[in-house]
């Protein structure tokens, strides 16, 4: 009675340390190359085509066709490319700019008022005889 055991595996060879970054954990990834090999009892008997060039990360075992991978790198440039800075917040939302003067004015105008202070803690107007605000309970320190 003969037992053959055959197993087919891929192999990678490597080509290039270090040759690009890998996409999902940005650390250093080789380029390889990866073939199929056909083994009986341990031994290769037959090694098939190389499939191409891939980048291949030894820390979280991502790998990619070199293709896709240039590919993606080129995509991104245009995306860079294409991206434009955004407005300055003045010209992105008028109605908080107009909010924030609103409240800006409210404030100095309850500043001006004589008698009072402003809460260290919530900016509400107090008069002068509070030892704690009665708007967040902070210990006034007039």
């Amino acid at each position: 009675m003969f037992f053959f055991i055959f197993s087919s595996l891929p192999e990678s060879k490597l080509i290039q340390s270090a040759a690009a970054i890998c996409p999902r954990c940005r650390s250093p990834a080789d380029l390889v190359e990866m073939q199929q090999v056909t083994r009986l009892f341990f031994i290769p008997v037959w090694r098939g085509k190389s499939s191409g060039p891939y980048v291949s990360c030894p820390d979280c075992w991502f790998r990619m066709p070199m293709e896709d991978y240039s590919r993606m790198q080129e995509g991104e440039a245009a995306r860079r490319e294409q991206y434009q800075p955004p407005l300055p917040p003045e010209t992105r939302f008028p109605q908080q700019q107009q909010q924030q003067q609103q409240q800006q004015q409210q404030q100095q105008q309850q500043q001006e008022v004589p008698g009072t202070f402003p809460c260290w803690s919530c900016r509400a107007p107090l008069q002068s005889g509070y030892r704690f605000c009665p708007f967040c309970g902070a210990p006034c320190s007039e």
